[in-house]
Parts: C-alpha cells; sequence; structure tokens
C-alpha cells in the first residue's frame, strides 16, 4: 500500500478501494492499467474499459445534484487561444461518488505503477489525483479545440467519459494536424502522458468535437501546485 493524502489533506493508506467504491467495480485490473501506462512511452494516449453503462448513468444521475457554470469561451494567449463550448464544475459534495471514484482511481493508477519497473512515473513527483473537474457538453457543441494540459500537471492525466457521444482526437499540433481518432467509448479509462512520465515525447495536443448526444466527461489531474487535496478548476 502506498501513502497518499485523502481529500481532507489527511496522509492515508492507499487501498484498491474506500468502502464506498470497491474496486471490483472496475472493469480493468492493475496489471491492465499497467499495460497501458507503459505504452505512453510510444502513444500519446491510450483507454481501456473502466466503468459498466449501469456505472456511468448512476454517475451522470448524481451529476444532475451537482452546479456547473459554463465555461470560459475562450482561454490562452495570442497565439495560443483555446476554444472552449461546454458547462463545468469542480464543487463535488463530501459524499459525492466523483470523490469515491477518484479515491478508488487513484489507488488502482499507484497499483499499477507500483508495478512498473523501471518506473514510467517518476516516483519522486508523489503523484496523486488531487484536480478533479465534470465537463458536460450539449448536443451540437463545439466541443474544444486542439491544446495542451498545463505544465503544472504532472504524471497522468486520466479522463472517464460517461455519457453521449463525441470524438477524442490527438493531434500533431495546435492547428489539429495529423488529427487521428482515440477509440474511448462510454466507461473508458484514458490516459496522457504529462511531465513527470519518464520519456522524452511532448506533452500531447488533443480535443474533442463532434458532440451528437449530450456528453460527460470527467477528469483527473495531478497539479503539483496545490499543497492539500482540495480541488480547482482546470
Amino acid at each position: 500500500m502506498a501513502a497518499a493524502c485523502d481529500w481532507a489533506g489527511n496522509t492515508v493508506a492507499r487501498s484498491a478501494g474506500d468502502g464506498k467504491w470497491p474496486a471490483a467495480a472496475f472493469l480493468s485490473a492493475a496489471d491492465e492499467v499497467a499495460e497501458i501506462i507503459r505504452r505512453l512511452a510510444v502513444e500519446d494516449v491510450a483507454a481501456l474499459p473502466l466503468l459498466s453503462r449501469a456505472t456511468c448513468r448512476d454517475l451522470v444521475l448524481a451529476a444532475g445534484q451537482l452546479t456547473f457554470r459554463r465555461a470560459s469561451p475562450i482561454v490562452g494567449s495570442p497565439g495560443r487561444l483555446v476554444r472552449q463550448d461546454f458547462d463545468l464544475t469542480v464543487d463535488f459534495p463530501p459524499e459525492s461518488p466523483y470523490r469515491h471514484l477518484a479515491t478508488a482511481l487513484d489507488a488502482l493508477l499507484a497499483e499499477a505503477c507500483a508495478s512498473l519497473d523501471p518506473p514510467a512515473v517518476d516516483p519522486t513527483i508523489g503523484f496523486h489525483l488531487n484536480d478533479l473537474i465534470l465537463q458536460r457538453y450539449p448536443a451540437g457543441s463545439e466541443g474544444i479545440t486542439p491544446h495542451r494540459d498545463h505544465v503544472n500537471y504532472k504524471g497522468l492525466v486520466a479522463v472517464v467519459p460517461l455519457s453521449g457521444s463525441g470524438a477524442f482526437y490527438i493531434c500533431a499540433d495546435r492547428a489539429g494536424n495529423g488529427r487521428r481518432e482515440v477509440p474511448a467509448p462510454v466507461g473508458s479509462l484514458v490516459l496522457m502522458r504529462a511531465p513527470g512520465y519518464r520519456c522524452d515525447r511532448p506533452r500531447p495536443f488533443h480535443c474533442v468535437s463532434n458532440i451528437g448526444a449530450e456528453r460527460y466527461s470527467f477528469g483527473l489531474r495531478y497539479d503539483v501546485t496545490r499543497e492539500t487535496c482540495e480541488m480547482a478548476a482546470v
């Protein structure tokens, strides 16, 4: 078991689940997750099944109890602008199933990373999921244009699509050249490299588009600028 901090900032022992989200609820085991983490050394993104359709439906129903706000339509600096067309929330009550899912997924990733020799993620960075966001893309949304996640996010970036339809793409650059769709159906765990992943390849450009039906997507990251396990906007 690895030490981590819980959402209150207390040091706790990681296990396969927190008692409120059993490890058995996951469709893939730690060794399978370890394999896709290993693949990130040569691939920009990798995915595998994580949650059942029924579990995803329950999470979407729970999202009805959350308060969303509109994302800024344009973020970034000149020459690096990103267009966004979705609602978001980063506010999750203490007993939210999203918090319990994050705790269990953090433990699953810790177990997977610990099994890799040599390590894929630099063990000195203290990787743990401390930044959560739930995004809601309405049908017909333009999604989000090609971008890279902030350099403050380290190790691994995780995304779990929970409902709807849409396409997740990896791109060669901010213009969207070389766009390649990554198969990631509802319930998938999508992982991308971030600084602290041990390889020389840069963080990948990616985007979401073709939203045909309302799409919920849960993002989980490690923000090294945060001294506690509180959640902040992405």
